[in-house]
C-alpha cells in the first residue's frame, strides 16, 4: 500500500510521496482538540488504515474524554457490511452512528429510558 501511495495516491494529489501524504492528511494532529462528543469507528482489517495507526489514535482518545473509541476485529473498510447479498446488506455502522448521536443527544434519564 506505501508503494502505491508513494507512485500514485500521492503524486496525483500533490503531495511529496507517501509519507508526506499521511502526515498532512492524517487527522491524528486534531484529535486533541476535539471538544464534542465524538465517536471513532474502525475495525483492525481494514486494509486502508493499519492497526498501528488505531493504536495511535487509541492514545489520543485516552486523553480527551469527547474521543470515544471502538475499534472492532473484523469489519473491514467502508461501514462494517454483512449479509450475503448487496440489496440485503445490514449496515452495522449505520445503525451504530446512530444510537451513538441518540445516546448524545438525549438526558441520561432519557437515555436509560430507551433501554
Amino acid at each position: 500500500m506505501v508503494a502505491f501511495d508513494d507512485i500514485v495516491t500521492a503524486p496525483l494529489h500533490g503531495f511529496a510521496g507517501a509519507e508526506d501524504y499521511y502526515r498532512r492528511s492524517s487527522a491524528l494532529g486534531f484529535l486533541a482538540g476535539v471538544r464534542v462528543p465524538t465517536l471513532l469507528l474502525s475495525a483492525y482489517d481494514d486494509p486502508f488504515l493499519p492497526a498501528d495507526v488505531l493504536t495511535d489514535v487509541a492514545a489520543q482518545a485516552d486523553l480527551n474524554d469527547a474521543l470515544h473509541i471502538e475499534f472492532h476485529q473484523h469489519g473491514g473498510h467502508v461501514g462494517f457490511v454483512r449479509g450475503r447479498f448487496p440489496w440485503r446488506a445490514e449496515y452495522f455502522l449505520d445503525k451504530r452512528v446512530l444510537d451513538f448521536f441518540a445516546d448524545h443527544m438525549t438526558s441520561p434519564a432519557q437515555r436509560e429510558d430507551r433501554r
